[in-house]
């Protein structure tokens, strides 16, 4: 099930991220997908073991590239080249994904929204709230499926649960091997 469709995406061009403001959707058939932001070419994204701040796009875009990820780029309106700092200075709130409020969404919306306490807990939501404000340009795709429709539905739960999966994953990783 579907709960924001993604309708005539581009195929993403060449230096198309260098310039400008994107919201990257990456595993974007995945439940729950990951959620990064570019501006001006600097990727930033929190994650379970840590954050990317800053981070040249290039380096991002090839590991998608290399390992086939199915990514959509969203293109945001309007925005303020200087508006980098503040997404900066918000991505040093947090250290990595840690608790039951933080997830890879929440630096984004503070970055993006400007109302106080928006009630977004899923891309969706961030989706359709740009929508309504018509900040959405256009979405780009890179390695999508022929039968991607949009970004698929879930809940707080799956966000959750998958943290969860990842974290465990990170504790396993520096546990000592028994023989």
């Amino acid at each position: 099930m579907i709960d924001f469709e993604i309708k005539n995406s581009l195929v993403l061009p060449e230096n198309q991220l260098k310039i400008g403001l994107y919201i990257w959707v990456l595993h974007a058939n995945k439940i729950p997908p990951h959620i990064g932001l570019s501006i001006n070419g600097n990727f930033f994204s929190l994650k379970v073991s840590s954050k990317d701040v800053a981070v040249s796009y290039e380096k991002v875009f090839d590991l998608i590239s290399k390992k086939n990820i199915q990514t959509i780029f969203i293109e945001i309106k309007d925005f303020n080249p200087e508006m980098e700092d503040k997404i900066v200075q918000i991505f040093n709130e947090f250290d990595c994904i840690n608790s039951y409020y933080t997830s890879c969404l929440i630096p984004i919306v503070k970055a993006l929204i400007i109302e106080k306490n928006p009630q977004i807990e899923r891309l969706s939501q961030l989706l359709e709230n740009l929508k309504e404000k018509n900040q959405i340009k256009s979405f780009f795709q890179l390695n999508l499926e022929t039968d991607f429709e949009g970004i698929p539905k879930y809940t707080k739960q799956d966000i959750q649960k998958r943290i969860e999966e990842l974290k465990d994953v990170k504790r396993r990783k520096y546990l000592p091997q028994s023989n």
